[in-house]
């Protein structure tokens, strides 16, 4: 497959890595065209090191695209997309995945082929150095129905063979919401107290808090699961990427804007749709908020 990657950030230049690997045709594509190509170097889940160089930003490359791949932080994927969406072919499909809910009705002015994925590979990048911590489940789903025409089990194939448990997904709202509500609690927290996931266990009194929250509002949304179930969830996940650093925490420390309106400000205004009052959000919303001034 020819394809073309938006956003070079950690996510992105693993995915790329991969897919590369696997004799898959791969660039990546920058906001800024500066260079013609970067350096991925990789530090395995085994500890092994591995480097690749990713070429980028080649408009005829683009054009010739059979898949986007956009890995970009949820709040630039618009005006991105916007710019190239032109010069995407009308038969390249678009997967996008990125953390958080709130854009997806905005997307209606592209007319390509477009899935969304959720992924819990646990993946952080520190000094040009990406480190990937634990191979995850990543599921996928359509967003519009233009992808009735595709065969989606040959992407998927394509996908495994790179990645490795790549799904699809019918229903692939749920598997969001679900996710949503697992970086609701990692996210804030890792950034509040400025630790890796796994350090997380020692709170486990405000993890409950939270997940009491989450689990109310989320019934509200058609997506039952209990308290219990959701701490069981989330520990899982926390367990599972003990080493990594939230892509919140990853923000704060580079000087940049979080995510947290599209997270956690995302529940809050469901609940608010719903006459409910979530303190335990809005505390983190309002936490988050407060280091972003004090950094940016």
């Amino acid at each position: 497959m020819k394809i073309t990657i938006l956003g070079c950030g950690a996510l992105g230049r693993l995915l790329a890595y991969f897919l590369t690997k696997n004799g898959n045709n791969v660039q990546g594509w920058l906001k800024e065209d500066k260079k013609n190509n970067i350096c991925i170097n990789i530090t395995h889940t085994n500890n092994t090191k591995d480097n690749i160089i990713l070429p980028t930003n080649n408009i005829l490359h683009l054009n010739n695209s059979n898949l986007l791949i956009v890995t970009l932080k949820i709040g630039s994927i618009i005006y991105s997309l916007k710019q190239i969406i032109n010069f995407i072919n009308k038969n390249c499909i678009i997967l996008l995945i990125y953390n958080g809910l709130g854009i997806e009705k905005k997307l209606s002015f592209i007319k390509q082929p477009l899935l969304i994925g959720i992924t819990y590979h646990a993946v952080y990048k520190e000094k040009e150095i990406i480190y990937h911590n634990y191979k995850g489940l990543t599921a996928i789903g359509k967003i519009n129905n233009t992808v009735k025409d595709i065969n989606y089990n040959i992407l998927i194939k394509k996908l495994n063979l790179a990645l490795t448990n790549v799904i699809w997904c019918e229903n692939i709202h749920v598997f969001k919401l679900k996710k949503l509500a697992i970086n609701c609690v990692i996210n804030p927290l890792t950034t509040i107290y400025n630790c890796k996931n796994g350090e997380l266990l020692k709170y486990n009194k405000s993890i409950f808090s939270i997940c009491k929250e989450l689990s109310y509002i989320l019934i509200h949304m058609n997506i039952f699961i209990n308290t219990k179930d959701l701490v069981i969830l989330v520990t899982n996940v926390i367990n599972n990427t003990k080493n990594n650093i939230s892509s919140m925490l990853q923000d704060i420390k580079n000087n940049k804007y979080s995510e947290i309106d599209y997270i956690n400000g995302y529940i809050i205004k469901c609940a608010r749709l719903y006459n409910l009052y979530i303190y335990e959000n809005i505390k983190l919303f309002n936490m988050i908020k407060y280091k972003e001034l004090n950094v940016i």
